[in-house]
């Protein structure tokens, strides 16, 4: 019977350790990626090329619900001028899950992501072909 529970215990840790997907985490998740990804996502920080870029994202609002909606809207001020840019569209996983790709009515919004972090109230991104990351955290 103790031989039983030492392997059963050790099929669980080895289990735990096969269910990390993303190289910032996390270890494990009881929600699904679809849930966990979905929300209303603000960039807390932006680094380009090791460089902190943040002040250039912080009007930036990302919506992704779990059916596969997808909204950005920026909040603009020039000239004493306020306005707002949305756009919508559809967002999906490829590459079994590890990449982001975001399909905006507006094209020049197009992106994809590799996701670094998928937690319920963290998303860390690498966009695609550039040294851009982005981690983003409720709104």
């Amino acid at each position: 019977m103790r031989n039983i529970k030492i392997l059963a215990l050790l099929i669980i840790i080895s289990g735990m350790y096969s269910c990390k997907k993303y190289d910032e985490g996390p270890l494990v998740s009881l929600r699904s990626k679809s849930e966990r990804i979905a929300n209303d996502w603000r960039i807390e920080k932006a680094i380009d090329n090791g460089n902190d870029v943040s002040g250039d994202f912080d009007k930036y609002q990302i919506s992704l619900s779990k059916d596969g909606d997808a909204y950005l809207t920026a909040h603009y001020r020039f000239l004493g001028v306020e306005y707002d840019y949305t756009t919508s569209g559809k967002w999906r996983f490829e590459n079994n899950s590890e990449k982001l790709v975001v399909d905006y009515e507006d094209d020049s919004a197009d992106a994809a992501y590799f996701i670094l972090r998928l937690k319920e109230k963290e998303l860390w991104v690498r966009q695609e072909n550039t040294n851009l990351e982005l981690h983003l955290v409720p709104d």
